[in-house]
């Protein structure tokens, strides 16, 4: 079975380099895919009531409103998922949060390569690494 999806990415957090590697993969499972960067090409979208899932890059200040949008017009709108570990402001939208619609993240999906990186940190500083 393939899904609508939009997909959501906002300029900030494009990363050409992984969203085009991505794209073939997510075309192979949905039946129409729209990937939108800004808010005036979210509005710009004609057919942007007919996603089921929503997918979301980086959403800050846009949550609010494009989810509203969705949850007042769109009788298609089953899922949505956040590629970052935070949705807080996606839950603080009322009509949402009461729906049944789904809401998963990528808790954890950094969490070996964050642990990583504080290490390096710590032994940088440590060890005086700039000075090997």
């Amino acid at each position: 079975m393939t899904v609508s999806l939009l997909f959501i990415v906002l300029p900030s957090w494009d990363m050409p380099h992984l969203t085009h590697r991505i794209k073939p993969l997510i075309d192979q499972h949905t039946s129409k895919v729209a990937i939108v960067k800004s808010k005036e090409e979210y509005f710009a979208l004609q057919d942007r009531y007919t996603y089921e899932v929503i997918a979301c890059w980086g959403l800050p200040g846009l949550a609010k409103e494009l989810i509203s949008d969705q949850m007042a017009h769109s009788k298609a709108f089953k899922y949505m998922h956040s590629l970052s570990a935070g949705v807080d402001e996606v839950c603080a939208i009322k009509e949402f949060r009461d729906s049944k619609i789904p809401l998963t993240n990528a808790r954890g999906a950094f969490a070996d390569i964050l642990s990583e990186y504080v290490l390096l940190g710590m032994l940088y500083f440590a060890k005086h690494v700039a000075f090997f």
